[in-house]
């Protein structure tokens, strides 16, 4: 019974070790740049009840696989939303010019609940948990200088600050980014 567990077992391991074999080990910004900068945007959906869909962008600075990132993202309209601004830190990688990216951060938020019978509620001021992951596609524009890409999107923050009673918010959307080698 075992010998017949050892066949799957080396075809999964050589599956695997292939797979290593195409991983870009260099940077997934930009292939083979030390250092790169970029900029990326989106829409993305809400995971709260009464607050809308909106929008992201981020500035990212990378070294080797590892970035940091200023991101300011914005859920809602102008009478019921939460508005973040925040630093992350994160990792990536590349497999088949798809770039796989995840990074966590604090950031300040604002929460604004939509009006009680009419009357405006005063909005509320937070220090967020911050968190996001990306799949893009990636396509060089300059070989080995400019690349851009699209892709899907996954955002997120929560309240880790002293406020209570503010949910938690997330969504997926399109993303797109450009990146230059440095």
């Amino acid at each position: 019974m075992k010998k017949y567990l050892a066949f799957p077992f080396l075809s999964l391991l050589f599956g695997l070790t292939l797979l290593i074999g195409h991983v870009n080990s260099a940077q997934a910004q930009i292939p083979g740049a030390i250092l790169s900068a970029g900029a990326l945007g989106g829409v993305q959906s809400s995971s709260v009840a009464g607050i809308s869909g909106g929008t992201y962008g981020a500035l990212r600075g990378s070294f080797s696989n590892f970035f940091a990132e200023a991101r300011i993202a914005s859920w809602g309209d102008n009478t019921s939303y939460i508005h973040e601004t925040g630093f992350l830190g994160g990792t990536d990688m590349s497999i088949w010019h798809i770039m796989v990216s995840g990074a966590v951060g604090l950031g300040s938020s604002t929460y604004q609940p939509g009006p009680l019978s009419g009357q405006p509620i005063p909005s509320v001021n937070y220090t967020s948990f911050l968190y996001e992951a990306q799949a893009i596609y990636q396509f060089d524009i300059i070989k080995g200088m400019v690349t851009a890409g699209a892709g899907v999107n996954y955002i997120g923050e929560s309240n880790i600050g002293s406020a209570s009673g503010i949910p938690a918010i997330n969504g997926w959307g399109p993303v797109a980014m450009v990146s230059i080698g440095l």
